[in-house]
């Protein structure tokens, strides 16, 4: 284990004093973030797909002055529905 290299090598330095080593199963908190991130990038993905197709029904309409606040729109839609 690497931890015990470092713990083992920080000894060798001084007198311990005090030590108090502990660890703990992150395995569950790991899953839910993968789960999240998953549930993100497809999200992500999703809101991609409608800002090209609000992007072709603006050059379609020959708005192209507006696209930046289209961007803007479509990024302010995005980060509050993500509830930042």
């Amino acid at each position: 284990m690497r931890r015990m290299q470092v713990i083992r090598q920080l000894r060798k330095l001084g007198t311990v004093m005090n030590e108090y080593v502990s660890t703990e199963d992150v395995t569950e908190q790991f899953v839910d973030v993968k789960a999240r991130l998953q549930a993100l990038e497809l999200t992500q993905a999703q809101l991609t797909k409608l800002m090209d197709q609000v992007h072709a029904e603006a050059r379609a309409l020959k708005l192209a002055p507006w696209h930046n606040l289209i961007n803007f729109v479509c990024c302010f839609s995005f980060v509050h529905y993500m509830d930042f």
